[in-house]
C-alpha cells in the first residue's frame, strides 16, 4: 500500500471513528470494555487496510470488524449471567449502521445548506460554533445585541433544518 493510499484510509478512518465507538458502545454496554474493542477494531482495520476497497464506504466496513470482534467478546463471556444474544447484535448493530448512514446524509445536506446562506449569516454561524467566547463577548464582537444573536441563530437554524429536510426529501446531496 503506497503511503497516499495510507493517508486516504486514514483520513477516511478519521471520519468514521466515532460512529464506529457509537457502534461498538452500542453493542457493548460496559465502557472499558467499549473501549477495548474500539482500540481492537481500529488496529484491525490499520493491519488489513489493503482489503478495503477505497470506491466504498468506510463505516460498514469498519462496523463489519467491529461485529465480528464483538461476537466473539460475547462467545468468550459465555460464563458470566448476562450475554446478549447473537440476534440482538446483529440487530442492534444494522439499526447503529443504518442511524450513522443517516447521520452521514444529514451531515452532508447541512454542509450543502450551510453554503447556500448568505455570507453574514454563514460567518455567524462558523463563528458561533467554533469561538471560545460567552455570549456576551461573541454578541459585542459581531456588534450585535445578545438578543439579536439569539433570534438570528434560530433564524438560521430553522432555515438550515428546512433546508437539510428539503435537499434530503428532494434527493439532492451532491
Amino acid at each position: 500500500m503506497t503511503s497516499s493510499r495510507d493517508d486516504q484510509f486514514i483520513e477516511r478512518y478519521v471520519e468514521c471513528q466515532s460512529g464506529l465507538y457509537r457502534f461498538i458502545a452500542t453493542l457493548v454496554p460496559n465502557r472499558a470494555d467499549a473501549e477495548e474493542l474500539f482500540q481492537e477494531a481500529s488496529l484491525t482495520a490499520w493491519k488489513i487496510r489493503d482489503r478495503f476497497d477505497c470506491q466504498r464506504e468506510m463505516s460498514p466496513w469498519l462496523c463489519g470488524i467491529a461485529r465480528n470482534l464483538v461476537a466473539a467478546h460475547y462467545r468468550k463471556q459465555k460464563s458470566l449471567a448476562l450475554t446478549l444474544d447473537p440476534d440482538v447484535v446483529e440487530r442492534l448493530g444494522q439499526q447503529q449502521m443504518e442511524e450513522d448512514a443517516v447521520l452521514r446524509e444529514r451531515a452532508r445536506a447541512l454542509n450543502q445548506c450551510l453554503e447556500k446562506l448568505p455570507d453574514r449569516q454563514r460567518d455567524l454561524v462558523r463563528h458561533y460554533y467554533h469561538s471560545d467566547q460567552t455570549i456576551q463577548s461573541f454578541s459585542q464582537a459581531q456588534g450585535l445585541s445578545v438578543e439579536a444573536v439569539y433570534k438570528t441563530m434560530q433564524r438560521v437554524r430553522m432555515a438550515l433544518f428546512e433546508c437539510i429536510n428539503q435537499t434530503l426529501k428532494r434527493g439532492e446531496l451532491a
